[in-house]
């Protein structure tokens, strides 16, 4: 677990995707006009944006009025993520066991059990799975999970996570309502990993 700015993460020196207004979707330069014709403004603070097209740097977008704020970047990329589940209902799950060691009788002259065995199970395999019910921040009691969704056929919140991650608060209130959470660290992705063009496959922290 990592908490430090995503700016030294990865590569991400400017707005990499913009909120178009027309139709709420985050977008890349790629898919608007340039300039202020783009239609966008920023997912962090709400202010307009221009979309550059430029020769040398890449694509990008920047603040209509010169200013910078200091969670459009951070903003982008988790809206974008979240975007990209929901839209494809798919993800990429690592595996998830339990495991349990089996010991005999303690034999308190040789200072050892008479036999030990460890057992696993798999409840969860890796690869890229199906999701159903995709909900963009629905509400659950108090909390809003990023992304509640079904995996096969059981409920599952997905939080998207890039500086900050769920405390120990926050993880006992998901224990003990038996919801299973999984937790995508995208801190660590280039912006190029969350294009149209390419697969949900995150890095997940925890399950």
């Amino acid at each position: 677990k990592n908490s430090c700015n995503p700016l030294t993460r990865h590569p991400i020196m400017k707005i990499p995707f913009g909120l178009r207004v027309d139709d709420q979707r985050m977008v890349d330069p790629t898919e608007v006009q340039q300039g202020q014709k783009c239609g966008c403004i920023c997912p962090g603070c709400g202010s307009a944006l221009i979309a550059k097209h430029g020769n040398i740097l890449e694509w990008h977008f920047a603040h209509k009025s010169g200013a910078e704020c200091s969670s459009g970047v951070e903003s982008a990329v988790h809206r974008m993520a979240k975007q990209m589940v929901i839209e494809r209902s798919q993800i990429w799950v690592p595996e998830r066991k339990f495991t349990k060691e089996l010991r005999g009788p303690y034999d308190d002259i040789d200072g050892s059990y008479s036999w030990k065995e460890t057992l696993s199970i798999v409840v969860c395999t890796e690869g890229l799975k199906n999701l159903t019910e995709c909900l963009d921040e629905k509400q659950v009691e108090t909390r809003r999970p990023d992304i509640l969704a079904n995996l096969d056929g059981k409920p599952i919140a997905i939080e998207i996570a890039s500086t900050h991650f769920c405390d120990h608060e926050k993880l006992n209130w998901l224990k003990t309502r038996n919801l299973t959470t999984l937790e995508v660290d995208i801190g660590i992705l280039p912006s190029t990993q969350l294009s149209a063009d390419v697969p949900p496959v995150f890095s997940s922290t925890r399950v």
